[in-house]
């Protein structure tokens, strides 16, 4: 979280906020990368050796066969996950954008009754909860491709790639969103932008299913129509960029 965040600074500033706050040749500085790996040191050997499996695993069903038989690699990627996400989606609403949307598209489904005013404050929801996403996927990827650069900056066109992934992730996180939402799922993204889905409208529908099928059926949303395209794509823009 941390590094998107000082991410997106570095991207009007080419970069050099990033180098100034890591401080390469100082004692102290704002180091992600060696935060993590010395994080990294207090797991389990066995933990080690699973992220090891998974890193050695070739192909999609090698490397899914490996996370689902180590439960624990997901939890963890969750976890990791989940500040971001929050710190997108309460930015988003700071800065007014979720009510700006939402009003927005209130007005233009005025003259359709409640039903039409429900979903465009749904439809709201989501675009915000996208934008919040896209903007720390954004920050994440110009720090990431920053760190790559041996002058440790960015150039104008490795800023416009950084852009470009987020504006990917904002677009693929609105489609799942959607998505989600005409299938009755929850959405975790529009629910940290501070919007109610049709799920969350609709409790008694949600809690009549089963937990399982809940549990898959917001994996299958987050994981196959948000997450696959914009990993996708975010790992093409920083090849390209760099």
């Amino acid at each position: 979280m941390p590094e998107a965040v000082v991410g997106l600074i570095d991207i009007p500033t080419g970069g050099a906020v990033g180098k100034f706050l890591e401080n390469e040749d100082g004692a102290f500085g704002f180091r992600p990368r060696q935060a993590r790996e010395a994080l990294d040191e207090y797991h389990t050997d066995a933990y080690k050796q699973q992220k090891q499996d998974f890193a050695n695993a070739d192909g999609i069903i090698n490397k899914a066969g490996v996370a689902l038989s180590n439960p624990s690699l997901i939890t963890n990627t969750i976890v990791e996950s989940i500040l971001p996400m929050l710190v997108g989606g309460t930015g988003v609403r700071a800065a007014g954008i979720t009510n700006g949307l939402t009003n927005h598209f209130v007005k233009k489904a005025a003259a359709l009754g409640s039903a039409g005013v429900q979903a465009a404050k749904q439809k709201g929801a989501v675009l915000a909860g996208a934008i919040g996403e896209g903007a720390m996927m954004a920050g994440a990827a110009a720090e990431q491709i920053r760190g790559e650069n041996d002058d440790k900056l960015l150039t104008p066109g490795q800023s416009a790639a950084a852009l470009g992934t987020g504006a990917a992730g904002t677009l693929f996180g609105y489609g799942g969103g959607r998505l989600a939402n005409r299938l009755g799922i929850n959405d975790i993204d529009t629910a940290f932008a501070g919007g109610a889905t049709r799920a969350a409208s609709a409790a008694s529908a949600a809690s009549a299913r089963s937990l399982p099928r809940r549990v898959i059926e917001g994996a299958i949303q987050e994981g196959f129509f948000e997450e696959l395209p914009q990993s996708v794509s975010e790992q093409i823009l920083q090849n390209l960029a760099l």
